[in-house]
């Protein structure tokens, strides 16, 4: 009798197994989602180019320039396997939105996917995975769904997104008439290059900064590579201006202007690790006597090397004070901004229900003094009080 079961038994296993290799082998893996990645590199005619998620000075939009395409598909033949990372499906934030380019094949310039909505090349997305320094690829299903479930993680690049800034914008570099502007400073003992590009039908221009030997200086992701010109002479828009003082350091200033009105300077340190960005000023009326000059340097922290105080004014109208340092230890600025509840406790409670739109932050330099000020139905509100770190909150970097 046990010989009569022990046959089924078998066959049922020999069966469950087949089945089971079988629904295996029909899951993409990572492996195999990579070799299907390589091989559809070899029919890449264009590329779908998203740069403000990329960091780029190309222009937005499909690019068919071959030999851009080419050193594209060249970084992405040196993926490597990302079997620690997880990709968490359930994120809030689509992947989708984060994309930096897509591959595209058989395309044309109307409608770069198939009749039924999907592409002939595998859709690969670029994600940055910042704290390893490297870059993370991701490989969509080709359905016409975009939530996160609908990707999969396929492996990783071994180098940053300014890498690919660098080795992407060599083409647009050496483009004869591309540049529309170019300035140079002397930092430190350094030449300082800012270049800005021929704008797109909306007036925006993108700029690159380069040092001596001609080497990009990084821009960090968070740091807007931009600026308006619109119809203007684009000298009217955008400057670089060498500064004696920036965290204790030589460095630099870069002027430009974002929304049409808006003025957003940046600024960089010329540290041990070469060419850093220190922080940044946004707002209206730089140049109001009033407010002076917006920028501000001291001692603040008393370690011997000077804070960059500076005043910015979001879309409210209402200006912020906020403190940049350079953290040594790290090699990265940071910065910190007020706290009501520790600069005044009763203001702060009074401030609670109306909002940051209400609250105004003014810092005056003859006496390195700051004055907060509540606007309510009732009046206003005013305490001054100096400027110390005991009231301000705490450090982060300023490069993201």
């Amino acid at each position: 009798m046990k010989r009569k079961l022990a046959l089924p038994v078998f066959l049922l296993a020999a069966v469950l197994c087949a089945v089971w290799t079988f629904i295996e082998a029909e899951q993409p893996t990572p492996a195999s989602l990579r070799e299907q990645l390589i091989d559809a590199l070899d029919s890449v005619d264009a590329v779908s180019f998203q740069p403000d998620r990329l960091d780029s000075n190309h222009a937005e939009g499909i690019v068919t320039d071959t030999k851009y395409v080419e050193e594209i598909c060249a970084l992405l033949r040196r993926i490597e396997p990302a079997d620690d990372v997880a990709w968490p499906a359930g994120e809030e934030q689509h992947l989708f939105s984060k994309a930096s380019f897509v591959l595209l094949s058989g395309h044309d310039s109307e409608d770069p996917t198939t009749a039924d909505g999907t592409a002939e090349t595998p859709r690969c997305y670029i994600l940055n995975d910042r704290d390893r320094d490297r870059t993370l690829l991701f490989v969509h299903n080709g359905s016409q769904s975009y939530e996160n479930k609908d990707y999969q993680l396929i492996g990783a690049l071994p180098f940053t997104g300014l890498d690919y800034t660098i080795a992407m914008d060599q083409k647009l570099q050496s483009r004869a008439g591309s540049e529309l502007l170019t300035l140079t400073e002397e930092v430190g003992g350094q030449t300082v290059t800012l270049k800005v590009y021929e704008p797109d039908e909306e007036g925006i221009a993108r700029y690159a900064l380069f040092g001596a030997d001609g080497t990009e200086i990084d821009i960090p992701f968070g740091v807007d590579r931009r600026t308006w010109i619109g119809e203007d002479e684009a000298a009217e828009k955008v400057s670089l201006t060498a500064r004696d003082d920036v965290l204790g350091f030589p460095g630099f200033e870069i002027e430009t202007v974002q929304g049409g009105r808006m003025t957003v300077r940046y600024f960089y340190a010329l540290t041990e690790q070469g060419f850093v960005y220190a922080g940044e000023a946004f707002g209206y009326d730089f140049d109001d006597t009033a407010w002076g000059d917006g920028v501000w340097t001291l001692d603040l922290t008393g370690d011997g090397r000077s804070e960059l105080v500076t005043r910015s004014t979001y879309g409210d109208g209402v200006p912020r004070v906020f403190v940049y340092r350079w953290n040594a230890a790290e090699g990265v600025s940071q910065r910190s901004g007020i706290v009501w509840e520790k600069a005044d406790a009763e203001l702060a409670r009074l401030s609670a229900p109306l909002g940051v739109v209400a609250q105004a932050e003014t810092y005056h330099a003859e006496d390195n003094t700051v004055t907060l000020t509540l606007y309510t139905e009732s009046g206003t509100k005013e305490v001054t009080l100096p400027l110390t770190t005991d009231i301000l909150g705490e450090w982060h970097s300023s490069d993201c």
